[in-house]
């Protein structure tokens, strides 16, 4: 009997130890899969951040196309293409709108470049040379200059 309860012992010890032993790796295994859902959730964050960054710079350089196009009217006018200047910048202000809508704290004095864009407009459809441009070109440029950074 008491070799049956030696062996028995020794069963029992070396089912323990592999069941130990078992239960190591699967601890192991378990960590590693935590540690590679922790790096995905990293990685997943840092695209998040370079998306959003992307996107901003996508829209500056939209924006910046705007400020061109608003030169373009302007040179038009110095050409005395006075029709075609009051149609390319009277396309600037859904843009330029859309701006107000990205740059909250800008929006007060983009939207404030309706009605002068409004004014340009009706001026240079009636071929009034004198009317310019610049204040919208360069509040377009102090608002790229600013985002820009």
């Amino acid at each position: 009997m008491s070799l049956q309860l030696s062996n028995l012992e020794n069963k029992l010890v070396k089912e323990a130890s592999a069941s130990v032993s078992a239960q190591e790796a699967s601890n192991e295994k378990i960590e590693s899969i935590q540690a590679y859902i922790e790096s995905q959730n990293l990685i997943s964050a840092e695209k998040k951040k370079l998306a959003a960054k992307l996107s901003k710079q996508q829209f500056l350089t939209s924006f910046n196309a705007t400020h061109a196009m608003v030169l373009n009217a302007e040179l038009l006018r110095f050409n005395k293409k006075y029709k075609e200047a009051a149609k390319l910048i009277k396309s600037t202000k859904k843009s330029i709108w859309k701006a107000g809508d990205t740059y909250p704290d800008k929006q007060k004095a983009l939207r404030g470049l309706m009605p002068k864009i409004d004014a340009l407009v009706n001026a240079w459809g009636k071929g009034d040379a004198k009317a310019t441009a610049q204040p919208v070109y360069s509040t377009l440029n102090q608002i790229i200059q600013e985002k820009g950074k």
